[in-house]
């Protein structure tokens, strides 16, 4: 089972068309820990938890979401040092792994995935730009909580 944790309707929707077997929750309205006690056998919890926006509140998130001896992944990046419940990483003996970015061995099967078909990049690549608008209408936009994009290609 696979639960999205995402506050913005227009991704919560994009998130259903590719993954319409996801459960989605929106954590301004739902209670993700709720939820995800709901929805997991007698409410233990989640193998693994991915972290991928780099928010603190999604990284302690992912840390309740967890069963005991449970792995919280962390891919977004962090531009600040999180503050973090270190008793309740212990308690739950939760292992972590984090990474700067995506491992280079993983790129060919991505690539393959996208050549099949398997995954609908014209779902997710919301926006094509040019690299003198990469300020104003790419990290601005994809910084805007409230935006509609998921992924903005840029031309060079």
């Amino acid at each position: 089972m696979i639960i999205v944790s995402e506050p913005n309707p227009n991704r919560r929707r994009i998130i259903n068309e590719i993954a319409p077997y996801a459960v989605t929750v929106d954590p301004t309205k739902q209670d993700l820990q709720e939820v995800v006690r709901d929805l997991t056998e007698e409410g233990v919890g989640v193998d693994v938890a991915l972290e991928c926006v780099g928010l603190e509140v999604s990284l302690n998130a992912c840390a309740e979401a967890v069963r005991r001896q449970g792995t919280v992944v962390q891919t977004g990046l962090h531009m600040k040092p999180a503050k973090i419940d270190a008793m309740l990483w212990a308690l739950k003996d939760i292992s972590v792994q984090a990474t700067w970015c995506y491992p280079v061995t993983v790129w060919p099967r991505i690539a393959r995935l996208i050549a099949s078909g398997t995954f609908p990049v014209e779902k997710v690549i919301t926006a094509r730009i040019d690299a003198a608008d990469v300020v104003s209408k790419g990290f601005d936009a994809l910084l805007d909580p409230s935006g509609n994009n998921l992924k903005i290609v840029v031309r060079t």
